[in-house]
Order: structure tokens, then sequence, then C-alpha cells
């Protein structure tokens, strides 16, 4: 059974009729710790969660408030956020100077617990990129696996996108079996890669064949509802291959033969072979050669 686990915190926007919620979760024990004595502290009434400390800045305005020295609270500051406090203690005189100027116990401890903080410019940023992420999600799929698979679109597999669910399934069941100690990066990357892919198909959302005159070379592009697959989603296609296909084919062109396309390229023939294989050179005739016999 998989334990629940609690969010360290949790925000809502509401976005026209939805309601969109960001959960943080940390595996680390002294984050968790931190998290459990904040939400012990506002409980209890010893402080509000206005109090708490949320953010690296609110650490300084803090301590200004309480009448530190201006020099003395921005030290302390950065000390806090970066972890030193929690590593290594306050420097001498801080802690003495804070309980003078009536800084409270639980505001000190806490100082004491926290490893790392963002500052509030950096959190609200990364919330705001996430509600819009969010957003785009739900209501324009296609255009967010699109955006997606064109940044991150490296470890894509061609046979998973195009084969359905079934077969992306049994592509992320695969990746799953390799053990712990024979995984390697690029095991990762692919798996984290088909987990999309399988997303996204489970949604309804498809992915289109590699076709000339549509693909690009690595921009994964939304046709009717659905995401067209690059040049580059073919394992072992280089960028410069993909970027002369493109070139070559993107605006129109025509061409008889493979051995046309091929000549105007540039591309090599191990490239072609690649092409063959998945099907996205079509019924286009290998040769400019004309067979008369075939004429009579």
């Amino acid at each position: 059974m998989t334990e629940k686990r609690t969010p360290i915190f949790t925000f809502t926007q509401r976005i026209g009729n939805t309601n969109f919620t960001v959960r943080a979760y940390c595996d680390d024990d002294i984050a968790v710790t931190y998290e459990d004595k904040l939400l012990e502290l506002i409980r209890s009434g010893t402080c509000t969660i206005a109090e708490v400390i949320g953010c690296r800045d609110s650490i300084m305005l803090y301590l200004l408030r309480k009448g530190l020295e201006p020099k003395m609270s921005f030290d302390i500051m950065e000390a806090v956020r970066k972890g030193k406090v929690a590593k290594g203690g306050f420097k001498p005189g801080w802690e003495e100077a804070m309980k003078e100027h009536d800084v409270p116990d639980w505001y000190i401890e806490s100082c004491r617990k926290i490893k790392y903080m963002f500052p509030k410019a950096h959190a609200v940023a990364y919330l705001m990129a996430a509600i819009r992420l969010m957003w785009f999600k739900v209501y324009h799929p296609a255009i967010f696996y699109a955006v997606y698979f064109t940044v991150r679109g490296a470890d894509i597999d061609y046979e998973a996108a195009v084969g359905g669910v079934r077969v992306a399934k049994e592509h992320l069941r695969d990746n799953e079996k390799i053990p712990k100690d024979e995984r390697t990066a690029k095991d990762d990357d692919a798996l984290v890669s088909l987990q999309l892919v399988n997303e996204m198909l489970q949604r309804g959302c498809q992915f289109l064949p590699i076709e000339l005159g549509k693909s690009y070379a690595s921009k994964y592009v939304v046709e009717d509802g659905k995401v067209r697959l690059p040049f580059t989603a073919i394992r072992g296609l280089g960028e410069a291959a993909a970027v002369a296909l493109e070139q070559a084919t993107i605006h129109g062109q025509e061409y008889i033969s493979v051995e046309e396309l091929q000549q105007a390229s540039g591309v090599a023939q191990s490239v072609f072979d690649k092409l063959h294989e998945v099907g996205a050179l079509g019924n286009l005739p290998e040769t400019s050669q004309v067979d008369l016999f075939s004429l009579m």
C-alpha cells in the first residue's frame, strides 16, 4: 500500500470556472519536521500563518520590525536561507541580539531547521508558471504536449507514440522492469518520456507519424488537435540531418523519387533507411529511372 504523503503547502487559484490546486511535496525529513512544527505552532495559537517563515525575505523584514540592526538582519536572513544556521548554528552574538529584541523562541528554533528558502518573488514566479502550465494542460492538451516534447522530446519512443495506448503501455512496463542496479540515466529519461506519451494517449490525444512536407526537424506541431512528430523523433536521426530534411520538404517541394530527395537534402543513405523503417517515405519510388516495361 502506498504511503499517503502530506504536502508541504497547498495553494488554490480559481481561473475561469475551474479551481487549480498546487501541492508541494518534499522527501527531506528536516523539511517535513519543520512543516509539522509550523502546523503545531499555528494550531496552538503560538503564532499566525502571517508570522511563520515562508520566504527568505520575511526573515529580514521580521527582524527589522523587532528592532535589530539592518546589517545583522540581512546577515541572519542569508545564513538561515542557505542552511548555514541549520548546519553550524548562529554566529556569536546573533541569538543574543534576537532575544534582546524579544524575538520569540519558536522563531529562533524555526531558523535552526531551515535548509533552504526561496525569495518571495522566486516563489511567486514559479507558482504563476505552474498555474499557466496547468491551465494549458487541462484546456489545450495538444498544445501543451507539443510544446513539452519540443523542449524535452529527445528520448521519445517513436513506436510507442504512433502505436497507441497498448504499445505505449507495453514499452512503459518493459522500462519499469529494468532492475534498479542495471538502470542508466538514459533509461530514467526514457521512462519519463514514456510516462508522458502514455498520459497523452490516455487523455485521447494522438500523435501523427512523420510525413514529408508536414514534419519539421525537431518541432512538434498541432494539426487538427493531434501532434505531428518531427524527424528527430526517430532514434538516431541527428539534428543536422533533420534540418536538411525539413528544408528540403516543408515548403511544398515535390520529388519524383527517394533518390531525388536524397540529392536535394544531402542526407546520408543510413538516414533514409530509418525513414523507410517507419514508413515516412510513403509510396515514393526509390529511383528516378523509368521502367519502360511498367508503362506497357
